[in-house]
């Protein structure tokens, strides 16, 4: 009589086992195997999960998930939710939150409150800071003659006799006898309103003093924005206005003059000998010649306070049709809308022309 063993055993489902194995294996938590006599396990896929010796592996529920391998499932985080057998979690979308741990379809996610805005995945919305305004997933500045308190989905304009920087949560009136700079500009604020145009009342706008040798009489007129600066052509009586890359050229030289009405300047070209028109039928800037013509009439609203070696900024309204200058596509045009403008203009010192 012979004693031993006297043959193999099949390893039974949840176990494996290698040639000349003398005992069977138990799959790792995350692994599985189907059938007996397995030589390998299996790995569980994302979005389900396995414990050890698993004959197959279970999905995770709505509301949870898992990477390849995993033992277990983990729950969505806040600002997030999963359908089940999920690999991930999906954010909340910007504008939107989710509270609350474990939601299992976007149903999870809520709106932000207007003045309210989130990234993506946030568990909840911040306000936005007084001075700005939402635009569902960042705060937005509110522009320079508009303002804000905190939380709030737009932005109000100062009323007549005030006005505020850009970002500002209260108005204010504009300094009495300020200048920009210091002797060249005058700040004023016009209590009357003009004749074809009330929208300058209450605001700060730029004039003239001529009262120092030292004030420029020339002036480049550049987009802030874009940096190219108002041409037209030098010769004949009327040329469309052009916006080209800054030079040194007179082509680009402005004379800035009062016009007879408080408040308003005409736009002189110094070359073509012609000032800024803006159309009021059509609404395209061309020149004409000067003379006290309204539709020549505009007003420098100011943007920002000049300060030591920085240029007035400034908004450039046509008085008579209320447009806005502003460069669309490389060209000057008159924009009608909104009635806040949008687009600064930097006036630039320049010397005198070369001439000979």
């Amino acid at each position: 009589m012979s004693g031993g063993a006297t043959g193999c055993n099949i390893c039974p489902a949840g176990t494996y086992s290698s040639a000349g194995a003398w005992a069977c294996t138990g799959c790792a938590q995350g692994y599985y195997s189907t059938s007996a006599g397995s030589t390998s396990c299996s790995e569980c896929a994302a979005g389900y999960y396995s414990g050890s010796e698993s004959t197959g592996c279970t999905s995770c529920p709505a509301g949870y998930y898992s990477s390849a391998g995993s033992a277990s499932c983990l729950l969505c985080p806040a600002g997030s939710y999963s359908a089940a057998t999920s690999p991930s979690c999906t954010q909340c979308r910007a504008g939107t939150y989710g509270p609350n741990a474990g939601g299992i379809n976007v149903g999870a996610c809520s709106l932000c409150t207007a003045g309210w805005v989130s990234p993506a995945g946030a568990s909840a919305c911040s306000e936005c800071p007084a001075g700005t305004f939402s635009t569902i997933s960042t705060c937005t500045a509110c522009t320079p003659g508009t303002v804000s308190g905190p939380g709030s989905k737009n932005c109000g304009l100062c009323g007549t006799g005030l006005w505020s920087t850009a970002n500002a949560s209260s108005c204010s009136a504009c300094p009495a006898n300020a200048v920009y700079p210091n002797p060249c500009w005058t700040v004023i604020e016009p209590t009357t309103p003009d004749p074809y145009n009330s929208d300058e009342v209450g605001k700060c706008v730029l004039t003239t003093t001529g009262s120092s040798s030292s004030c420029p009489t020339y002036y480049q007129i550049c987009d802030v924005g874009t940096g190219l600066c108002l041409t037209t052509a030098t010769a004949g009586y009327e040329g469309p206005i052009n916006a080209v890359a800054s030079s040194s050229s007179n082509s680009q030289y402005f004379i800035i003059q009062n016009t007879p009405t408080t408040g308003e300047v005409f736009l002189h070209h110094y070359l073509s000998d012609r000032c800024l028109y803006v159309d009021n039928t059509v609404f395209d800037p061309y020149t004409w010649g000067c003379w006290n013509d309204p539709n020549m009439y505009f007003a420098m609203e100011v943007v920002t306070w000049a300060s030591s070696g920085v240029p007035a900024e400034v908004y450039l309204r046509h008085i008579k049709t209320g447009t806005c200058l502003e460069i669309s596509s490389g060209t000057v045009a008159a924009q009608r809308s909104p009635v806040q403008c949008q687009s600064p203009w930097y006036l630039y010192p320049v010397a005198n022309p070369v001439t000979g």
